[in-house]
């Protein structure tokens, strides 16, 4: 790829970006994102970043996610588009949607061995409202026990947002952590 830009063999690129592109799936799209960010290819930087959000969901089952920098999984997290694509039936809904995501975060952080101030940057990053309010209890009483006080203390923001969800007076619509993310058709 590198060759063929160098010496403008336009074709040889083009088959190259074409080869590279068709390789793309769920466990080597972090991977290859990084590549072509690291040598300056941006229409495949593009190409394997739009495959890790309209696949997030199997990108988080995948090796690639668990060794990928933690600056790179918080961007991921962070984007609304990052969402299951339509047919996904393990993610029928949002809060089913937003536990795997808490849950892929968990195994991350666990994995990577994640300081607490990290760990707090990806659950703020997590629609945690989404989620249902006896996970988050049994999620916050987890990081209490282990002495995570900043992490416990995003769990319980979600919670106190969860308690006014229903009040029909306050309006949290403008809240990130309240939206859904957006669904992605394939």
């Amino acid at each position: 790829y590198n060759a063929a830009t160098k010496l403008q063999l336009a074709e040889v690129h083009e088959m190259c970006y074409e080869t590279i592109r068709n390789l793309i799936v769920s466990s080597n799209c972090i991977a290859i994102f990084r590549l072509a960010d690291r040598e300056g290819w941006d229409n495949l930087r593009e190409d394997a970043w739009e495959h890790c959000l309209t696949n997030f969901m199997h990108v988080i089952q995948s090796v690639g996610f668990l060794e990928a920098p933690k600056e790179l999984v918080l961007e991921l997290l962070d984007q609304d588009r990052l969402c299951p694509s339509i047919g996904d039936e393990e993610c029928a809904s949002p809060g089913l949607h937003e536990k795997a995501i808490l849950d892929a975060v968990l195994r991350y952080t666990e994995i990577q061995g994640t300081q607490e101030d990290f760990l707090v940057k990806m659950l703020k990053a997590v629609r945690l409202p989404l989620i249902v309010k006896d996970e988050l209890i049994t999620l916050k009483v987890k990081f209490q026990n282990e002495g995570q006080s900043l992490a416990a203390e995003v769990v319980n923001e979600a919670l106190v947002v969860h308690r006014h969800m229903s009040v029909p007076s306050i309006n949290l619509s403008d809240l990130k952590w309240k939206r859904p993310r957006a669904v992605v058709s394939k």
